[in-house]
């Protein structure tokens, strides 16, 4: 499972944001390009071996390139700031919307990742309601809405009061913000799967089993078999 949650990482998320930070704005057409073709012959691949795709990842990435494409033609470095700031809000705002209608975007995540690892949705349903973890689950929700919002109130503030010329005034304060919001969204995440971690491990293990036990089955259905041919 952390191998494949690894690769749909790398293909899904880091390739467009490694790409769009190494190549200039003038390729921004072609590092989409180059990371939809990627992304696609993975995602085949993904549904050909273990029939499913990671369908957060993949919003993510959408999403991702979708900003970036429209932030292309922005010249100034002052007027990318303000649709950054934007794009959080709207993110922010999405967010909120998806947590009224009783979607939680980090169980979204959470479960999608699980399933692109091999789990299959009654699994992850059992586990995720057995160790309780709703609490964390909304606790991590909270904490990213209220990092997003807290970033978005302190980007405000510097364009509002600052201007154009001292706009970057408070990013050690926004790098600091950011710093203390990630270690507690870390801090619960690691939570959730040290609570879910050793349900997990069990149903590895029962299906590593009944795996070898059909493998077994089968090496024996083709020795006596051969055992036949061989005494006719």
């Amino acid at each position: 499972m952390k191998k494949k949650l690894t690769t749909d990482l790398f293909v899904y998320i880091a390739t467009p944001i490694l790409l769009c930070n190494v190549f200039d704005d003038k390729y921004l057409i072609h590092v989409a390009i180059i990371s939809i073709i990627i992304c696609i012959i993975y995602s085949i691949v993904s549904i050909r071996k273990i029939r499913r795709i990671n369908v957060s990842a993949s919003i993510i990435f959408i999403i991702y390139l979708v900003i970036n494409l429209l932030k292309k033609n922005i010249i100034s470095d002052y007027h990318r700031y303000i649709y950054d700031t934007g794009s959080l809000i709207v993110i922010a705002i999405l967010i909120i919307i998806a947590n009224y209608f009783g979607k939680n975007v980090v169980r979204e995540v959470y479960q999608d990742a699980l399933k692109s690892g091999g789990y299959s949705i009654l699994c992850i349903y059992s586990v995720l309601k057995k160790n309780k973890v709703d609490t964390e689950f909304n606790k991590l929700s909270n904490l990213i809405l209220m990092n997003m919002l807290f970033l978005s109130f302190l980007k405000i503030y510097s364009i509002g009061v600052y201007g154009e010329a001292n706009y970057y005034n408070t990013s050690s304060l926004e790098m600091l913000v950011e710093l203390c919001f990630l270690t507690a969204e870390l801090y619960f995440l690691n939570l959730i799967v040290l609570k879910t971690k050793s349900d997990f491990r069990s149903y590895d293990i029962k299906k590593n089993r009944r795996r070898y036990k059909s493998v077994d089955d089968k090496k024996r259905i083709i020795s006596l078999i051969e055992y036949k041919e061989v005494n006719k």
